[in-house]
């Protein structure tokens, strides 16, 4: 998405409307050039890495790398992908808005951004500095930063009472995220298949004390001490045990015990990161499954103890076992008739 440096931020209700936009780049269009103070770049860089805005679903890929995927390391050693989210900083009366991906512009492309906006992060306090020292999305903004947001519990309630609502009525699926509804994205014909292929896989379920949802039921994360209230869509959702639902949400559920995701190019690193962040604050929650939807291999993570271990993956030949759901997922069965000769997935 191209907007030009210091125009008017326009990606959707997100944040002051006065924000300005800075490093959104495209290849159909010229931008400034030259060095950047090593300095200034290194806090650029771990805001963008440890205190990202607005973490999407998807993924903004860099327009003039062929790279799919591109990290940001920051001075600390911690790592993020880049084009899953955005940096917002405040200037002089307004705040300035660029997608987490300037870093990359700036150390792989030499973009210079306005020497305001280079002003305005050399003056940054960057430990008092958060993502959520201002709020968008119809919540309040601040832009002191000596006055942190109070979050409105009735207001994100209303929220959310809207949202599903406007779920009830609508042909798009949508996530809630802390008062921002964003469209999921259409699933591909690979990723409908596996999520189709995993639910008959689990049919030896049926009989016992666990039951697969498939969905379009939504989960429902209350808002805590760790976390944003999230209202969202897990490929498969196993419940053992009386479904909960959610008090506001008829067709949301509580409790799921395993959920499911089919990864893709547009989700991957919101699955893998964000999303499990907000699910491992189900207290239910034991098994978290991630399936390939480009070669056969599917991983779990889970928890023993209240602590959530390293993944074990299981390629072809091999099986996967949900303990806590006593099933199991081969492999070879759930990507029978979708592997192609080159080994990737692929339908028809």
């Amino acid at each position: 998405m191209y907007m030009p440096d210091l125009s008017t931020y326009r990606y959707g209700k997100r944040g002051p409307e006065d924000a300005l936009a800075v490093g959104w780049l495209s290849k159909e269009h010229a931008f400034a050039r030259g060095p950047v103070d090593g300095e200034v770049l290194a806090k650029l860089t771990k805001l963008a890495v440890n205190k990202p805005s607005h973490l999407t679903r998807g993924i903004h890929q860099c327009e003039f790398c062929a790279e799919e995927e591109i990290f940001g390391e920051s001075p600390d050693g911690a790592a993020r992908m880049l084009g899953t989210g955005e940096v917002w900083i405040p200037g002089e009366g307004v705040m300035y808005a660029a997608p987490n991906l300037i870093v990359h512009y700036i150390g792989a492309h030499g973009y210079q951004p306005p020497q305001v906006y280079l002003d305005a992060l050399r003056a940054l306090d960057y430990d008092a500095w958060g993502p959520n020292a201002y709020r968008g999305g119809g919540a309040s903004i601040a832009l002191n930063l000596d006055q942190p947001v109070v979050n409105d519990a009735k207001k994100l309630a209303s929220a959310y009472a809207a949202y599903v609502a406007r779920e009830a009525g609508s042909e798009v699926r949508h996530e809630f995220l802390d008062g921002e509804v964003s469209a999921i994205p259409a699933r591909t014909l690979e990723h409908s298949a596996l999520i189709a292929a995993v639910t008959m896989a689990l049919g030896s379920l049926r009989g016992g004390p666990c039951r697969a949802f498939v969905a379009d039921l939504r989960t429902r994360i209350r808002a805590d001490d760790h976390g944003p209230d999230v209202g969202t869509y897990p490929d498969i959702a196993i419940v053992c045990g009386p479904a909960l639902r959610d008090s506001e949400d008829p067709i949301a559920i509580v409790n799921p015990t395993v959920i499911v995701e089919v990864l893709s190019n547009s989700t991957q690193a919101y699955d893998r990161h964000g999303k499990f962040k907000h699910y491992k604050r189900l207290e239910s929650l034991r098994e978290y499954v991630l399936v390939s939807q480009h070669r056969p291999y599917i991983e779990r993570f889970a928890k023993v103890d209240g602590v959530w271990g390293a993944p074990d993956g299981a390629g072809p030949g091999e099986r996967i076992a949900l303990s806590s759901a006593a099933a199991v997922l081969d492999v070879g069965e759930i990507f029978d008739g979708l592997v192609a000769p080159d080994g990737r997935v692929r339908v028809g």
